[in-house]
């Protein structure tokens, strides 16, 4: 395959000028880098991939500028600001497949800290984590809230492997006498799991499902009713 060819693209503040040569990482694996010129006139090798990604933009100048400007550049927000952007274009996060591979994105004043901190600053606290009330929709004013983890362990979406099509309940085979169960879950206020097993065996296949669905709902519409904060948008 014919390498790409960069020359006079931009990446933020960086303009791609010419290849410049691979180096090896110290775990063996060859990398391509271009020379690039910062806005600030400063020139500096980069790898494609940081490039790409999204994950380099200046030449460092960018990030002395935030610093200076607000002073977060070590804080646990900034830290939440740039884990989202990396989930959302970075092809290579462990994460990525569940986010920009699903084609979420943000809006485009969130690029730099000082827009999303702009829209997000108020309700934020460092127990807080930032959580999108439409699950497949884009990280944005609109569809983005502070909880704690709690309630975002509670909405996030269904596995991948879920086999049911229904969040919370799971296949179980007890596979001492090869029987398998409906099994619904869910979580408490203390962190401790509300679980409760209905066997095929005694109930029948559609009967066991339905009485596992049915339990859970009605332990989440307990736990709401205490303030649990189960989102409508549950498990979709």
């Amino acid at each position: 395959m014919k390498a790409r060819d960069l020359t006079g693209q931009v990446f933020g503040r960086l303009t791609a000028i010419k290849f410049s040569g691979r180096t090896r990482t110290a775990g063996g694996e060859s990398k391509r880098n271009w020379l690039c010129q910062c806005t600030c006139g400063n020139e500096l090798n980069v790898a494609v991939g940081a490039l790409t990604s999204g994950n380099t933009t200046s030449c460092g100048c960018y990030k002395l500028e935030v610093t200076t400007k607000h002073g977060m550049w070590q804080s646990r927000v900034y830290q939440t600001w740039s884990d989202m952007k990396t989930r959302c274009i970075n092809a290579e996060h462990k994460s990525y497949e569940h986010y920009g591979g699903r084609g979420i994105s943000y809006q485009e004043s969130w690029e730099t800290f000082e827009g999303f901190w702009l829209d997000m600053e108020e309700g934020y606290a460092d127990n807080l984590t930032l959580e999108r009330v439409d699950v497949n929709g884009n990280y944005c004013k609109e569809n983005c809230t502070w909880v704690t983890k709690q309630t975002q362990a509670r909405n996030r979406r269904k596995h991948p492997q879920n086999k049911t099509g229904v969040t919370g309940v799971r296949i179980w085979v007890d596979k001492k006498v090869d029987t398998p169960y409906y099994v619904a879950s869910s979580q408490g206020f203390d962190g401790k799991v509300i679980q409760k097993m209905f066997s095929v065996l005694k109930y029948g296949e559609e009967e066991a499902f339905r009485l596992a669905c049915k339990f859970r709902e009605d332990t989440i519409t307990k736990l709401n009713e205490m303030g649990a904060g189960y989102a409508e948008s549950h498990g979709k």
